[in-house]
């Protein structure tokens, strides 16, 4: 019995100190991508080193950084859908009050593209998790002969809260 006792603290010990931690992390069942084909004045087949998403100001923002620190940013404002439509489906691409906006920024910190027009598909919004394809044409800000494209372009993400 004085074996039996030692060992049953020892059972109860290990049993309580294996319980669930209220910060263990689930993890999401998500393959981060973020890839465009860019041409013009500037091109790249842009394949994301990181990528971040996060809700702002009402705004779904996806960003994809590449190895040289260039990004490609997706940004989709409900506020500009239509009456009814949700974050998943096909949403038009502008510079100003669209549904959704484009945005490179070159490395250097200056240069900056930006959608003019294109196409964004949302195929999946569920569990923080966003998944889309995009297309559009763009022009450098301030100047509107300096011209880009991004085709081919997907991104799945998990999006926080900022």
């Amino acid at each position: 019995m004085k074996r039996i006792f030692p060992f049953l603290i020892c059972l109860c010990f290990l049993t309580f100190a294996c319980g669930e931690d209220p910060n263990d992390v689930t993890p999401l069942d998500a393959e981060v991508v973020f890839e465009v084909n860019l041409s013009g004045d500037y091109s790249s087949s842009f394949v994301q080193d990181s990528v971040s998403a996060f809700l702002h100001s009402s705004q779904i923002i996806v960003k994809g950084f590449d190895a040289s620190d260039n990004t490609v940013t997706v940004l989709i404002d409900p506020s500009f859908f239509a009456a009814g439509a949700q974050v998943v489906g096909t949403h038009e691409i502008g510079r100003d009050s669209k549904p959704a906006r484009i945005v490179v920024g070159l490395a250097d910190g200056s240069t900056f593209f930006i959608s003019e027009s294109g196409s964004l598909v949302v195929t999946d919004y569920s569990n923080n998790i966003i998944k889309g394809t995009f297309s559009f044409e763009g022009t450098k800000n301030g100047d509107s002969s300096s011209t880009i494209a991004g085709t081919n372009g997907k991104f799945t993400a998990v999006v926080g809260e900022i």
